[in-house]
Parts: structure tokens; C-alpha cells; sequence
């Protein structure tokens, strides 16, 4: 993976750097928001199902470790402000970064 990768212009997530920027500004995430940014951006263009990203962050997929990923995803959403729309819910399959490849 690239040190950076420009998801979509103002969006930008330095993996060696484990940050993110919007704008040119670092947001401030949790280490679980993070971690799904980063997950999420490695696989940029592609639909991730939402057992891809619990199984790789948490190793299980109890029903409160569902809830806590849909909790995050919208957390991240709000700290995306009007690029909110990078990360989409695909009904029923799970999450999209950046636009299909």
C-alpha cells in the first residue's frame, strides 16, 4: 500500500502517518474510526461487506460488535462533514469508500 492515498481530492489518509486529512485538515478519529478508514481506504472503488471489516478489526462478529461498526460509520460521516457522501452504505452488502471502481 502507498505511504498516502488521495481518496477523492480534499480526502487524504497517511497509512505510515495514521492520520487523516480533509482540506489539509487532520481529523480527529478514535483508533477504531481510524482503523476503519484505513481498512475501508486500502479497498477504495469496492464494496467491503460488513463482515470483511468486523472480522479484520475485531475477529468476531458478535451482534454488539454489529452495532458498534454502524455506530462508527456514522460517527465518521458527521467528522466528514460535506464529503460525508465518500463513505456510502450499500443496503443489505455493506460499505463503499470513494466511487466504484
Amino acid at each position: 500500500r502507498s505511504m498516502a492515498s488521495n481518496l477523492n481530492g480534499p480526502l487524504v489518509v497517511d497509512f505510515e502517518a495514521r492520520s487523516v486529512r480533509l482540506d489539509g485538515v487532520a481529523l480527529a478519529l478514535t483508533a477504531r474510526e481510524l482503523a476503519i478508514v484505513e481498512f475501508l481506504a486500502e479497498r477504495r472503488g469496492r464494496i467491503v461487506t460488513r463482515e470483511q471489516l468486523i472480522e479484520s478489526l475485531w475477529g468476531e462478529a458478535k451482534e454488539s460488535v454489529r452495532a458498534s461498526v454502524d455506530v462508527l460509520v456514522a460517527r465518521i460521516r458527521r467528522k466528514l462533514g460535506t464529503h460525508a457522501c465518500l463513505l456510502r452504505t450499500m443496503r443489505g452488502v455493506g460499505y463503499l469508500f470513494g466511487e466504484l471502481e
